[in-house]
């Protein structure tokens, strides 16, 4: 069957070999535009707000059936059936005539949410490799690009942090350390992502590393919205402090050290009093071992 892939440069793969030219920008936009939701039908109206950004012509109508009937042109000499870009009331189809690689990704994500934690981990490891930032790449700056790279983001991300969870139920320590960083990178500044890194890196007894990872993502959170992290994170966090009071001496010591330079790195804040109060208390929990 013919393939349409939509990571990396849309191109259209059969046994014909392989093609990327669809007949123009606007052809290949709105085959990308069908093709990111397959088999469900997009009203005429909807696709001309997509193919020129929220301002169409007003004669858009006629156009938009001519791009139409260049992208089905473009199909057919790739071997695709032109009964594949179907046309339905007020609007057009894409079947499942052709693959998309998109939809496969998105149903085997979506169906590992649905999974336990432990098969979650086993059911990733086929589709972990996808990098959204790749995802619609000959439309990097187009809004219907955007939209589905952020919905793709936050479904991947989701994925892997289920995955990471049950990597850890299943003691596979260092891989959930792995998939929890991949859905970090998709998604920073989630914090049950977040508490997925602590444990992990808890269960590998790196503690230095999981107190820096909390001062950096703390900061991540007050930079980009203001906030910070959860009570659940905090408790991790605390519980974190509690194992470094009761460590040896010397990783005591260091993660003494670190932890008081990671406070001296934290940024000037309205209400900086409240900051200085808190940390002589924290700095003091450390302390007393």
């Amino acid at each position: 069957m013919h393939q349409l892939r939509l990571w990396g440069i849309t191109r259209l793969e059969g046994e014909s070999g392989v093609q990327s030219d669809f007949g123009g920008v606007k052809p290949r936009q709105l085959l990308e535009m069908l093709a990111t939701r397959q088999d469900e039908p997009w009203c005429k109206d909807a696709l001309a707000e997509g193919l020129w950004e929220g301002r169409p012509p007003s004669s858009f109508a006629a156009t938009l059936e001519s791009h139409i009937s260049v992208a089905r042109r473009h199909l057919a000499a790739g071997g695709v059936p032109r009964t594949a870009l179907r046309t339905v009331h007020n609007g057009y189809v894409l079947t499942d005539m052709v693959q998309v690689d998109l939809t496969g990704v998105r149903d085997a994500l979506g169906a590992s949410l649905s999974l336990r934690p432990e098969e979650a981990f086993e059911a990733v490891e086929a589709v972990e490799a996808w990098r959204v930032r790749d995802l619609l790449a000959s439309s990097p700056y187009s809004s219907h690009a955007i939209r589905v790279r952020e919905e793709m983001r936050s479904l991947l991300s989701a994925a892997l942090r289920h995955a990471a969870e049950g990597a850890l139920l299943a003691g596979a320590t260092d891989r959930a350390l792995l998939l929890a960083r991949r859905a970090q990178a998709e998604d920073p500044v989630s914090d049950a992502t977040q508490q997925v890194v602590l444990r992990a890196l808890l269960a590998l007894d790196a503690r230095c590393d999981a107190l820096r990872d909390y001062a950096d993502f703390r900061l991540r959170l007050r930079e980009e919205l203001g906030v910070e992290p959860s009570g659940t994170t905090q408790r991790i966090y605390l519980d974190l402090l509690a194992l470094s009071v009761s460590g040896d001496g010397t990783r005591q010591r260091l993660e003494r050290s670190l932890l008081m330079r990671l406070l001296g790195q934290l940024p000037e804040e309205r209400g900086a009093a409240r900051e200085e109060r808190a940390a002589p208390r924290l700095v003091g929990a450390v302390s007393v071992a």
